[in-house]
């Protein structure tokens, strides 16, 4: 493969059928019409879709290549005026796909770092896709509810498990345990709007993962556990504070990780955003079946540092160094974004016990709570859209980066077999 690309984030939503996704071959370059309501398209090197209505606006972008296999990253944000009376900007990140060992059965990925104990086994690293197929957005009605659909999916991609090693200068940035085969990863959105709600419905499809060479003969994911690790990035002029089952919890301060079925963002104790946990995912046995999906709040230390100190994460600091140097000019928002866990207030794992390497199809839903009126300060748009969309274009230029790292790697690899 051409490109070791970025670690999945996701925020995704369902697109109602799958045949309506087409092959993203003929390209036009343009650049986004915010006065649109919606509307998809192509920028170079990246496919998105933005939607602007009732006061809140939302974008998603998707990495895609042309000439290289397309790199597998993804990013959601959504801007709008809450019912706090303040205007709020709320994204999520996937940062990290983790496979661990749930060998104390409570379903989730237990880890305290500063401690030194982890039920983490390996990090699944993304690669490229050889097929990266796309569904505009779409409009529709359902019951005199509107709804807006689209999707992407990536097929056929390469990945590596990798696994951090101990050496005298600390935990190295990451060794290849085992090259992959990923059959797909789709993204799909069901965004609708319900007088002064927004649900965002998100599918993520995780196709069939294969091992196809390994280290040695011990390296395998039969019997173990899927973890993604999420970091949220909160924008308010105003202070907002993260409820977890009703209780006040902050990555930066909690030490423990613990199990929910809800999560909020709250100003001036008025719910602004809910992340809608404790439901269900399927993994395509024969049959299929369906297994309760666990959720934790994380802390800071269940994150292991050095990870995010490697080049494998290195597009999300140049994000990261574009979004600061942009954010400050906006008046009476936070003047620093990161995208670095210890920066994050909400850490969050979606955790699929069940797993083993097999197809999994999940449907996480958002929420939102918007103002049925105009606001006399709000985020500009275009600044919004420029945030977004210049964060990515500088992520792309990071990519030129891992075909140096590709290579090494591989060599690695090889002399390990």
């Amino acid at each position: 493969m051409n490109k070791i690309g970025n670690i999945l984030m996701v925020v995704v939503l369902i697109m109602s059928t799958i045949s309506a996704i087409k092959p993203a071959v003929a390209l036009e370059y343009i650049e986004i019409d915010t006065t649109k309501e919606y509307t998809s398209g192509y920028l170079q090197n990246l496919w998105y879709t933005w939607i602007n209505t009732t006061d809140t606006q939302m974008i998603f972008i998707a990495l895609h290549e042309e000439k290289y296999n397309s790199p597998i990253f993804a990013f959601f944000g959504q801007c709008y005026n809450s019912t706090a009376n303040s205007r709020i900007f709320v994204g999520n990140a996937l940062s990290l796909m983790e496979i661990y060992n749930d060998t104390n059965g409570n379903g989730i990925l237990d880890a305290n770092y500063t401690a030194g104990v982890s039920e983490l086994k390996y990090y699944l690293a993304i690669n490229s896709s050889k097929v990266f197929n796309v569904a505009s957005v779409q409009k529709m009605v359902t019951d005199g509810i509107i709804h807006y659909k689209w999707g992407v999916k990536y097929e056929t991609i390469d990945g590596f498990l990798l696994y951090l090693h101990q050496d005298e200068y600390g935990y190295g940035w990451g060794e290849i345990a085992a090259t992959l085969l990923i059959d797909h990863i789709g993204l799909f959105f069901d965004y609708s709007i319900e007088q002064n709600i927004t649900r965002l419905k998100t599918t993520l499809q995780i196709g069939d993962v294969t091992i196809l060479e390994r280290a040695n003969w011990s390296v395998t994911i039969d019997g173990l556990s899927l973890s993604l690790l999420y970091t949220t990035q909160i924008i308010s002029p105003k202070n907002y504070a993260i409820i977890a089952n009703e209780e006040l919890f902050n990555s930066t301060q909690n030490s423990q990780s613990s199990s929910i079925n809800l999560a909020e963002v709250r100003i001036e104790n008025i719910t602004v955003y809910e992340f809608l946990f404790g439901d269900n995912y399927t993994l395509y046995e024969n049959p299929p079946v369906q297994h309760p999906t666990k959720y934790s709040a994380c802390p800071t230390d269940s994150v292991q540092s050095q990870i995010f100190k490697s080049m494998w994460l290195s597009p999300l600091w140049r994000v990261e160094t574009c979004l600061q140097e942009i954010l400050p000019e906006i008046g009476n928002f936070i003047t620093t974004f990161s995208l670095n866990h210890t920066a994050s207030n909400f850490i969050y794992r979606i955790d699929y016990p069940q797993w083993s390497g097999g197809r999994i199809e999940h449907d996480p839903t958002y929420a939102s709570f918007i103002s049925p009126r105009v606001l006399t300060r709000v985020l500009p748009i275009e600044i919004m859209t420029f945030v977004a969309i210049t964060g990515v274009i500088v992520l792309i230029v990071a990519l030129n980066e891992f075909r140096k790292i590709k290579n090494i790697l591989s060599s690695a690899h090889k002399n390990a077999l």
